[in-house]
Order: C-alpha cells, then structure tokens, then sequence
C-alpha cells in the first residue's frame, strides 16, 4: 500500500513538473535569438554596431535612482536589409508567426558569467544611416524591457543572431543620504565614457553645415525634498572658447556687442545632460548668418576647446578637448578607427565626430 502511494505521489510531482516546463515553454515563446535566416554577416565589410550617441541620449539607457535599468530606444547602423536569399528580412518578429528574435542584447556584471538580465529588440523598417532599434516590453512572453541592478562595473553585449557586434560598459554608483527626512536614503547613478569625451556635430544651416561643440553633464545631487521631485531639472551656466593651434578663434555665444554670454545646461537628477552650442567667430561679424563657423571653415590645424561650466553638486568645472583637423576632416579618436575591437568600438554616425577630454 505504502509503495503504491510513493508510486502516486512521484507520478503527480512527476505531471505538475512537466506542467510548470510546458508553461515555461509557452512564456518565453518568442525569446529564441539562434534561429532565422541567413544573414551573411560575416560578409560584411561593416558589422551592425549601436551609435554612442544614442547609448548616452536620455532616450537610450537609463538607470533610475532606485536602481531600475532599462533600454528605450536605440540606433543601430549597416542591418542587412535582405538574407543570403535575397528576401527581406524581418527584424520585428510579432509581425510574423515565427517570434523569432534576431537582435538580443545581454547585460553582464564583471566577474559573473551569467547574464543578469536578457533583452529583446525589434526594428522596422532598416533605414540608413540608422535604424531606430526598439525593445520589447512583453510580461505575457516572459520579456522585461527593465531590472533591478546594484553598483558594480557592467557590460552590455548586442547580437545579430548569434554574432555579437557590439559591446558597451558602464558603471553603477552607489550614493547614501544619512538624513532620516531625505526622500531617498539610497541612490543609484551610471558613470561612463562620457566622462572622456566630447562631440563635434555638423548640422544643415542656412551657411552650409555648421559647428556644434557638446559635453556631458549628470547630476547626482542627493538632496531630494520629497519624490514628487526627484526628476525636477536644474540649470547649470556654461561657456567655451575654441582655440585653433592657440589662436582662439571661436567661443559659444556672443551678444550683439561682441560680449561672450553663458550658456545653459538643463539637467534632471539622474539623466545625462548634453550641453553646447554652434561656434560663434571671433572677431564677430555685422551680419548674423555668417558669425557661425561652418564645416569647410575648420582648417587644418591642432583644435582645443576649454570649457568652463558650473556643476550640478556646486562650484565651478574647468575641462578641456582637444582635436586634430587634416584634409578637412577632424581625425576620428582610436576607439572610432578600430572596427574589430568590437568591445570598445564607437560607432559615430556621418555628422558626429567624438573628441577626447585632455583635462
């Protein structure tokens, strides 16, 4: 009798085992990442890489001062448009019956070999010079575009398929308030490569392409009065001056008179803040649409810009960028040559050039 109840009770945790891995099954239906059509990746002079620019735009990665991660929207650029066929590929697989996933991203957290959490990614339609990549939020399928992560040193890895393509780093600070009224007793803020470069962008004006300086602000102030406003923006004043082989020629804004004025950085607890503006020439010239430098005005030559601006904690910030201009075009910084280093890559784009903080 007793052998023929064991018998029952290991039928039945035998039945509720197979119905919990059938309906694990069903939830993460949608998740495969190594199926699909051939792709020829491996083809290409140029493998799909995730534009910096928009790994640090507010819309990109973001951490939450919870500690809350999470993926909005991204670009990727060189998707193959058709397979090795010649059909178009489908990379948003909920338009299919298929559900097959073929850009994933894992992040990892240094000294673990498991992922701590899986992303998925859909986009539609592959345009140049980028394509918008989305992230699946999808709790039904088992797919969460956010997690809860703490401080340490992380890694993002994207995949096309199984091919990884593109890495990024970062890592996740730790702040405390010991203030027994403080909203918030613990915060969680993101430090990365921001904090070593710069940009130039060209963008269309009624000059031709024109000059833009950006830098990177974020402000981790822990002096939250209550929740409600934890996001609430703050100003920051800057100002620049562009120096080309140390002759200033240019800073950010000017008043009618010729007087440099400040310019201003809006920067919300928590989200990277990207300040700048066009290059404004020295001496400044009577008419307003050609006191902008534009691109085929930057001769060759060795190009500094110091930038003073105020920080989010208090007090003032001195920095300097420097870059290199030769036949015309500004010299790409190593990281933006070297495209098999596909861990410390940077993917620009056609109208961004990053340069490196010196100081």
């Amino acid at each position: 009798m007793r052998t023929i109840m064991t018998m029952t009770l290991l039928f039945s945790i035998f039945n509720i085992a197979n119905a919990q891995l059938g309906g694990l099954k069903n939830k993460l239906k949608g998740t495969k990442k190594n199926s699909g059509p051939e792709l020829g990746l491996e083809e290409q002079t140029f493998l799909p890489a995730v534009s910096l620019g928009s790994l640090l735009d507010a819309n990109g990665l973001r951490l939450d001062l919870d500690g809350t991660f999470s993926i909005n929207t991204l670009e990727i650029a060189f998707l193959p448009k058709e397979d090795k066929k010649g059909e178009r590929v489908n990379y948003a697989p909920y338009a299919s019956s298929t559900d097959v996933f073929l850009i994933t991203s894992e992040l990892f957290k240094d000294g673990e070999d498991k992922p701590v959490h899986t992303f998925y990614h859909t986009v539609n339609p592959v345009v140049k010079p980028f394509s918008i990549l989305n992230t699946i939020h999808n709790p039904n399928k088992g797919i969460e575009s956010s997690v809860k992560i703490t401080e340490g040193s992380y890694n993002m890895k994207f995949y096309v398929q199984d091919m990884h393509v593109h890495s990024y780093s970062f890592d996740v600070i730790k702040k405390k308030n010991d203030d027994p009224y403080a909203a918030f007793s613990t915060m969680y803020f993101m430090d990365g490569i921001w904090n070593d470069y710069g940009r130039i962008i060209f963008t269309k004006g009624v000059m031709g392409q024109m000059v833009h300086f950006e830098f990177y602000r974020l402000n981790t102030t822990t002096n939250v009065e209550n929740e409600n406003k934890a996001n609430e923006s703050h100003e920051v004043k800057f100002n620049f001056k562009v120096y080309r082989d140390g002759k200033l020629i240019a800073y950010n804004n000017a008043d009618p008179n010729g007087n440099i004025s400040e310019g201003i950085v809006n920067g919300r607890r928590g989200i990277l803040a990207i300040g700048g503006s066009q290059w404004v020439k020295i001496p400044l010239a009577k008419v307003a649409n050609e006191r902008y430098f534009n691109q085929e005005e930057l001769q060759d030559g060795k190009y500094r810009i110091d930038l003073w601006c105020e920080s989010f904690e208090g007090g003032p910030n001195e920095s300097s960028y420097t870059f290199n201009i030769k036949n015309g075009k500004i010299q790409n910084v190593p990281n933006a040559s070297n495209l098999n280093d596909r861990n410390n890559y940077i993917e620009q784009g056609p109208f961004v050039h990053f340069i490196s903080k010196t100081k």
